[in-house]
């Protein structure tokens, strides 16, 4: 389609799942044919009949099943000037991303590079997940952005820890994307860092984890208040307990319990066995539908405490986007299991939110919460009665929120507020006066 006619092709975008299993097994290259390059696209219009490589400045390569690997960056190379490039994508999708790809991306000059998407995660086609990065594919990933200073915009998909975050001190970020793998989580540390490295950092893309809004959960708001120029946040939030993850299957009795667990939260729940997790406590699946649950008065409460510890001199959060992060959520919605039903109660409490300063009132705390209903699940998916085989699930979801007479438990719940003291003691106080209600 652009053969002889691209001399001043600035952006180029290769989907290879779009394109279909055919294209697959076809190089990412800029060619016409297997041994001839886009002639327009290379050759300079001062000079007829001259080379000159081509002046792209957008390119993003997308592979689905086969990996990314160095022969799929090499005629690019050959045929662009990478000092030009401004932005860079890498995004396989069931595939993975070839560590000598980064090598081999070491040996060029990006000096006007904006923009970097990569993804770190190692897909297994045993287990079907993303696994950690090797330590060798974090340094090689590290080595890289210590060598782009124009860099102002970062997305990493399935981040891992093995890469440590005061690699940002190199570059002056406005915009990042940090999405942990599986199994992962952004630490308060790592936030830390994110303040410290990232002072010009105005839209942040970050998920967390949620820990029943405990002391711990609210210190991480508060280091995202201190980034003076943070403006626009998109939190995704971790619910599930980590510690009964990629355990396989079975009630065994060093599955960890909870001081805050009483003789009914010890409990297992058997109904709910997902392959390559351990069998939950019913106290795990309570805490799932604490984390989960977000409501108006949750969300702005959030809000309010990131801009709370905004410095005296800084932009405050004008908008929030939160929601549960369903990326482990697998099942299938339709399903009528008993894990089924669980995940789509999360998927319920924890539909998307946007919360924003109100402009039309001189009052800084007024605020504007609207639930979007994106991605949002109807309530007849998550219990069709709490009968049959969900009596247990029905039982832990009223022991949380008791009925309120004919209502529906659709309307009973409610989110639980965040710990304003130095310890849990008011998050606790609250759920024991709940349990007794």
């Amino acid at each position: 389609m652009v053969y002889g006619l691209s001399p001043n092709l600035k952006e180029i975008h290769i989907d290879r799942d779009r394109l279909g299993g055919f294209a697959a097994r076809f190089p990412l290259k800029p060619a016409y044919s297997w041994n001839q390059h886009w002639q327009g696209f290379t050759l300079d219009k001062k000079l007829p009949g001259t080379f000159q490589k081509g002046a792209l400045e957008r390119i993003v390569l997308s592979k689905r099943e086969t990996d990314i690997i160095k022969r799929d960056i090499e005629p690019w190379s050959e045929y662009t000037d990478f000092s030009k490039l401004r932005v860079l994508r890498l995004c396989p999708d069931v595939c993975n991303i070839r560590e000598d790809v980064l090598e081999y991306l070491l040996t060029f000059n990006f000096a006007c590079l904006e923009t970097f998407e990569l993804w770190m995660g190692k897909f297994s086609r045993t287990s079907f997940f993303l696994l950690p990065c090797s330590s060798s594919f974090a340094r090689a990933i590290k080595r890289f952005l210590e060598q782009v200073p124009a860099l102002s915009t970062l997305k990493l998909q399935d981040w891992d820890p093995k890469l440590e975050l005061d690699v940002l001190q190199y570059s002056n970020l406005r915009k990042l994307h940090l999405k942990p793998v599986v199994g992962s989580s952004v630490s308060l540390n790592n936030l830390n860092h994110i303040a410290k490295y990232c002072p010009l950092l105005s839209t942040l893309v970050i998920t967390l984890r949620r820990l029943r809004g405990n002391a711990d959960e609210v210190k991480m708001y508060k280091v995202l208040g201190s980034m003076a120029r943070l403006a626009y946040l998109d939190l995704l939030l971790v619910v599930e307990d980590p510690k009964f993850r990629l355990g396989g299957c079975g009630k065994a009795p060093d599955i960890p319990s909870d001081p805050s667990f009483d003789d009914f939260d010890k409990e297992f729940y058997p109904q709910i066995t997902l392959g390559y997790y351990k069998c939950p406590r019913k106290g795990h699946l309570r805490d799932g539908f604490i984390n989960s649950a977000l409501d108006a008065d949750l969300v702005s409460s959030i809000f309010r405490t990131i801009n709370s510890a905004k410095p005296d001199i800084s932009v405050l959060l004008k908008k929030m986007t939160i929601r549960v992060d369903t990326t482990e959520f697998t099942n299938d919605i339709h399903d009528r299991g008993a894990s089924t039903l669980y995940y789509n109660v999360l998927r319920y409490l924890g539909v998307e939110w946007t919360v924003e300063r109100n402009y039309s009132d001189l009052t800084m705390d007024n605020l504007i919460a609207i639930r979007t209903g994106k991605n949002r699940i109807e309530w007849n998916r998550c219990f069709q009665s709490f009968g049959d085989t969900c009596l247990d699930l029905g039982a832990v979801f009223h022991n949380l929120w008791p009925s309120k007479g004919g209502s529906s438990e659709a309307n009973d719940w409610h989110s639980f507020p965040l710990a304003t003291g130095d310890n849990e003691a008011e998050i606790e106080r609250w759920l024991n006066r709940n349990k007794s209600g």
